[in-house]
């Protein structure tokens, strides 16, 4: 079952309905990547990339992760992070301000200013926000034991400003039995230099391609969030959907099939 089949569905499973051992992908610095094979690489791309993409099929739903990579000094890093775990989006800014989005319109925040341990629970299937370790970091547990993403803020000390370190643990039964459909950084090593801003024609309806950033219409973080981030990052943080792309223009037929099925990921 690919991630794409289940759109934002709900998650629902048991809390252990995924065991056995994991895979670790992370990112850390400027920012330095571990792919979840354990290739090493750099990306010094600026705007927002597709961090990891994958489905967790007892749960009957996909986990996106999307990150913000802005400037930071002659590199990049990792400066806001968005997670959608079935029908609930945490997006995570500052310096570890949390804003929850679920299905329906709610939402919620949490901080790790407030100080102290804290959790709770957001999804089906045991999806639980911790803050922990005197309150420096937060925990994302994924349905079913399926895993958990740890996001540790960091400052840098020239601007002031905040960055991010991550380290996604995946149980390899979801990444294995679903290589085809998982994207994402960690997935796939990238070259260190700036890729071209969407896909080729070619690849016009995957949002994106490994390296590529993520169309407008393919973004996890809310249309309010992306345009402060914006402001952060110093452009634009998502490309313009396909049917805007000028190499359309006076192309044959043949040639704009894409038009039609650029939505983002299908």
């Amino acid at each position: 079952m690919c991630s794409s089949d289940l759109g934002n569905a709900s998650c629902a499973c048991a809390d252990n309905a995924v065991t056995g051992p994991t895979y670790t992908c992370t990112a850390w610095g400027d920012p330095h990547y571990t792919t979840f094979g354990g290739l090493v690489h750099d990306f010094y791309g600026k705007g927002l990339y597709e961090h990891a993409r994958f489905a967790i099929a007892p749960c009957g739903c996909e986990v996106v992760i999307q990150t913000l990579l802005a400037t930071l000094g002659r590199a990049s890093a990792i400066a806001a992070i968005a997670v959608r775990v079935g029908d609930t989006t945490f997006e995570i800014t500052g310096g570890g301000e949390v804003t929850i989005r679920q299905l329906g319109g709610s939402s919620s925040s949490r901080s790790l200013r407030d100080g102290g341990p804290d959790h709770a629970h957001f999804c089906n299937g045991g999806c639980m926000l911790q803050r922990e370790n005197r309150a420096s970091r937060w925990r994302l547990h994924l349905p079913g034991g399926a895993g958990d993403f740890l996001v540790v803020p960091r400052v840098y000390r020239r601007t002031g400003g905040f960055y991010y370190d991550a380290w996604l643990r995946v149980a390899r039964s979801v990444i294995d039995d679903h290589l085809a459909c998982a994207s994402g950084l960690c997935t796939a090593g990238c070259p260190s230099t700036v890729m071209p801003a969407v896909p080729p024609l070619a690849e016009c309806d995957a949002s994106p391609v490994q390296c590529y950033r993520v169309p407008a219409d393919d973004a996890v973080f809310a249309e309010p969030t992306l345009r402060n981030l914006e402001m952060i990052a110093k452009q634009n943080v998502s490309t313009r959907a396909c049917p805007s792309d000028p190499r359309l223009t006076g192309l044959s037929p043949q040639s704009q099939i894409g038009r039609a099925s650029c939505r983002g990921r299908v």
